[in-house]
């Protein structure tokens, strides 16, 4: 009986000074980074808003869509890409919250905040990978076309 008691005291999983110390770094530099996340999306919102205005200033002289097209893609691109940004912010807030309170429901919290961000991260690498081995027959069709 009393080796049971033991045995289920040792599997335990218990946050040491050092854990804590390592969890508290990573919240740092996970907000950073999502801060980074956040900036960059504004940047890329205000270029992709650049690019739409500039081609309708432009049309009647140049008549091509090309840059309007980017400019969309760019402020799409930047509305799925807050996701991770907020994901990744959440987890560190998260994790200072749960240090500070000790609270188990926190910590599981913030760790299925980084779970989503992984999650969303995987899922729109393999999308990018797919739609450029998709779009590699069509860059050698337009490409053979241009050469003729």
């Amino acid at each position: 009986m009393m080796e049971n008691e033991l045995l289920k005291q040792s599997s335990m999983l218990e946050i040491t000074d050092n854990a804590r110390y390592y969890l508290k770094s990573i919240a740092g530099w996970t907000k950073f980074f999502a801060i980074l996340y956040f900036v960059m999306i504004g940047l890329m919102v205000l270029a992709g808003i650049g690019l739409i205005v500039a081609n309708n200033v432009m049309m009647p002289y140049y008549n091509h869509v090309s840059s309007m097209f980017v400019g969309l893609m760019y402020v799409i691109i930047s509305g799925v890409m807050v996701f991770p940004a907020i994901y990744l912010y959440n987890f560190g807030n998260r994790i200072v919250s749960a240090l500070m309170s000790d609270k188990s429901l926190i910590l599981e919290d913030a760790f299925n905040q980084m779970r989503l961000y992984w999650k969303f991260t995987g899922i729109f690498a393999i999308v990018i990978f797919a739609c450029a081995i998709l779009m590699f027959p069509l860059f050698m069709f337009v490409g053979a076309l241009v050469m003729i």
